[in-house]
């Protein structure tokens, strides 16, 4: 069985995949816009609002979840979930990024105080 080689054509194809790829991602992360404030919801049902620009801990859910704010970001810093996909997810602070857990029925999501010009899903 013979071995491909790969050719120049394929490596400078690979090169430029990445970099299309690079650059998609560099732009919706510095056109993507800031929130201003955390909704929470249990179960379906908003519980709360919370501004970004407010430093504050707090727990909901009767004390089976708790959320940091800190300059402008959200975190799950404690759940009493089995998994703890909550508590490891990452900090978010842009708009419609969500963290959720899914055993505890809440969902944390950021949402902006201004309206978008152009919807990205209907345009």
């Amino acid at each position: 069985m013979e071995k491909k080689k790969v050719r120049k054509n394929d490596f400078i194809f690979l090169i430029g995949i990445m970099l299309i790829a690079v650059l998609c991602f560099g732009i919706q992360f510095l056109t993507s816009d800031s929130g201003g404030n955390l909704i929470v919801q249990i179960n379906g049902e908003k519980i709360g609002s919370y501004p970004l620009d407010e430093d504050v801990e707090f727990d909901i859910n009767g004390g089976t979840n708790r959320v940091k704010i800190t300059g402008g970001k959200v975190q799950m810093v404690r759940a009493d979930c089995p998994d703890q996909i909550c508590v490891h997810h990452k900090e978010i602070s842009k708009n419609n990024e969500t963290i959720i857990c899914l055993p505890n029925k809440i969902v944390l999501s950021i949402e902006s105080e201004e309206e978008a010009e152009v919807d990205a899903t209907t345009n």
